[in-house]
């Protein structure tokens, strides 16, 4: 008989657990998914280098007179193996292009005498293509032919600018985060929902009742179910990891593999909050076709979360994404969103994970008791003997 208290059996949540797991593992659907956002994520690898281009990373912006910037952007003048020439008509023009991120380095003639200066962050085959370049005379011939005057190149100055490729690859990085954690959560979140109710509405519940007690059933189906979504994580964060190293750009190298580490620590404490109160709200529809608009709360949150992480991609280190990123269920995406655009404080780290830890005890022991009445006032029902209507005695005939 069912105790009017939630009881956990740790035994039965493994054996739970491990159903959910080989179940999710033997579907077909699984699988098709797998490779389809293996694909998602192998073709997001490509847009920081599309975003970065290829030209600016062998680009030089030579600043010089007028009659030189002509003589550079004729045809048979100003060509450097490895280097792509972009005459400007003023050092002032060369510097903005270099802090934009459009060349790599930039070159000024002034006084006989050639000054280059490449940005720390420039590709490594343009600085030896630059440096090439200058050993061997051929920069110091070509803009001596281009201003009529014999000139000296000394070695180039390295400048610290702006990285903007490494910002468009932290960003990107922070979209896919956002995308995939959003998709994970929010659809485990409602396979939890749907077992919950097909156990509810089905004879089959009752016989498993009889064995296991409700509130283990819902435990180890959140902890199923997240260790299922923790292997496709795994899949994805390897998938990630290597499709970065092979197409990504060397900022983004850097960030892949912390990025991937925190999405996966983010997920469990995401789902974890979010698994609990999935199953407690679909225990309390009383049929399949209730569960929609039971559920439609949540999705109304979801759509929220959905939309802040969006509008929070245009400002990362703003101040109001730092609040957010704080209060659970919007902590769960935008904080690791900042985490991997690199705009948190250890103490933000700190105080938003002791902050959902403890959102998702509180709806663990809320779930699990709503779960629990839910359930047990279900069973007492079923289970409640049938009154057969009482008769009159017949009294014989005098």
């Amino acid at each position: 008989m069912l105790s009017d208290r939630p009881r956990l059996d740790l035994r039965q949540v493994g054996h739970i657990a491990g159903r959910e797991v080989h179940v999710g593992l033997r579907m077909r659907s699984f699988w098709i998914g797998m490779v389809v956002s293996c694909l998602f994520i192998v073709a997001l690898a490509l847009v920081p280098r599309l975003l970065a281009g290829n030209t600016a990373s062998t680009a030089l912006a030579f600043a010089a007179t007028p009659e030189a910037v002509a003589a550079l952007s004729s045809d048979d003048r100003g060509a450097v193996p490895g280097v792509d020439i972009r005459p400007v008509d003023s050092a002032g023009a060369a510097a903005r292009a270099l802090d934009a991120g459009d060349v790599a380095g930039t070159a000024a003639v002034a006084d006989g005498r050639v000054t280059v200066t490449m940005a720390d962050s420039a590709d490594e085959a343009a600085g030896l293509a630059v440096a090439a370049a200058i050993r061997t005379g051929t920069l110091e011939m070509m803009v001596a032919d281009a201003t009529g005057s014999p000139v000296s190149v000394p070695e180039p100055v390295v400048r610290a600018v702006s990285d903007s490729s490494g910002d468009a690859a932290r960003l990107v990085l922070a979209y896919v985060v956002s995308i995939v954690l959003f998709t994970q959560i929010a659809g485990l979140g409602g396979s939890v929902a749907q077992g919950t109710m097909e156990e509810k509405t089905t004879r089959v519940v009752d016989i498993l009742f009889s064995r296991v007690r409700p509130v283990s059933l819902l435990v180890g189906k959140v902890v199923g179910t997240g260790l299922f979504g923790l292997i496709q994580m795994a899949i994805l964060a390897l998938v990630g990891i290597g499709a970065v190293r092979v197409f990504g750009t060397a900022g983004l190298q850097d960030l892949i593999a912390p990025a991937a580490l925190v999405s996966i620590m983010w997920f469990v404490l995401g789902f974890a909050f979010y698994g609990f109160i999935y199953g407690a709200v679909a225990a309390t529809a009383k049929r399949p076709e209730a569960l929609s608009s039971s559920l439609l709360p949540l999705q109304l949150l979801n759509a929220a979360v959905f939309v802040v992480a969006i509008l929070a991609l245009q400002g990362i280190g703003d101040p109001w994404v730092r609040v957010m990123s704080l209060i659970p269920p919007f902590s769960a995406i935008l904080m690791p969103m900042r985490l991997a655009a690199g705009e948190v404080a250890g103490v933000d780290l700190v105080a938003s994970v002791a902050v959902i830890a403890a959102a998702t005890v509180i709806a663990a022991v809320g779930g699990a008791r709503v779960y629990h009445r839910s359930i047990t006032g279900r069973r007492s029902r079923l289970r409640r003997p049938v009154r057969s209507p009482r008769t009159r005695p017949q009294h014989p005939n005098p």
